[in-house]
C-alpha cells in the first residue's frame, strides 16, 4: 500500500520492500513439475503443483545446510493464471528445456494459509527438502530475453530492465 504496509497484493514499493517480507530470494531456473500437495477444503479436494528450480543464485536468505540444491515451489489458486502468463514467453515443454532464468520472491510453505488443511503435507518434494510458495503477485518474474522481465501473474512485462535489477540490491 501507499503507506509501505503489505497488503494483500504484496509490497507495493518494488524489489526491496518484497525482499524485506520474503524468507527466500533466489534465482534459478525450472527443471520439471511435480504433483503437489492435496488440499481438502471441503468439497472437492485441490491437487497443486509443485515446480522444481535450480537454484542460480540466494540472494536474501540461504538455502538450508541439507539441501538438494533445488528449491520446491508450491503454485496454489493462480496456478492457471501464472501458467497461462508464462505461455507466451516459454514453449511449455515439460521438462522444461528452455533455460529462462527467473527470480522468486519466498515463503516458508509450512507456514502458509492453508498448511494445516493438507491431506499429505510431503507431497510434491524429497523428505527433507522444505517447500516455498510466492504468495505475492510480483514475487516471480522471467528474464524474457529481450532487455525485459516478465511477470505473469500481475501479466505484464517491465522493458529495458534485467532480472538483476529485478532483484534487491545486496
Amino acid at each position: 500500500t501507499e503507506d509501505g504496509t503489505v497488503g494483500p497484493e504484496g509490497p507495493q514499493s518494488g524489489p526491496s520492500a518484497l525482499a524485506e517480507v520474503s524468507d527466500l530470494v533466489v534465482t534459478g531456473r525450472i527443471i520439471r513439475f511435480e504433483q503437489g500437495r492435496l488440499y481438502d477444503i471441503g468439497g472437492p479436494p485441490i491437487r497443486l503443483v509443485t515446480v522444481v528450480f535450480a537454484v542460480d543464485d540466494a540472494v536474501v536468505g540461504e538455502l538450508p545446510a541439507d539441501s538438494d540444491g533445488l528449491i520446491y515451489v508450491e503454485l496454489g489458486a493462480s496456478t492457471n493464471q501464472m501458467l497461462e502468463g508464462i505461455a507466451p514467453a516459454i514453449d511449455r515443454t515439460f521438462p522444461f528445456t528452455v533455460p529462462y532464468r527467473f527470480a522468486l520472491y519466498l515463503l516458508d510453505a509450512s507456514e502458509g494459509l492453508y498448511s494445516s488443511l493438507t491431506v499429505d503435507p510431503d507431497a510434491g518434494r524429497p523428505e527433507g527438502q522444505p517447500l516455498w510458495y510466492a504468495p505475492w503477485r510480483e514475487g516471480v518474474a522471467i528474464e524474457n530475453g529481450e532487455g525485459g522481465v516478465l511477470r505473469p501473474v500481475v501479466r505484464d512485462e517491465v522493458s529495458g530492465v534485467t532480472l538483476a535489477e529485478y532483484l534487491p540490491p545486496n
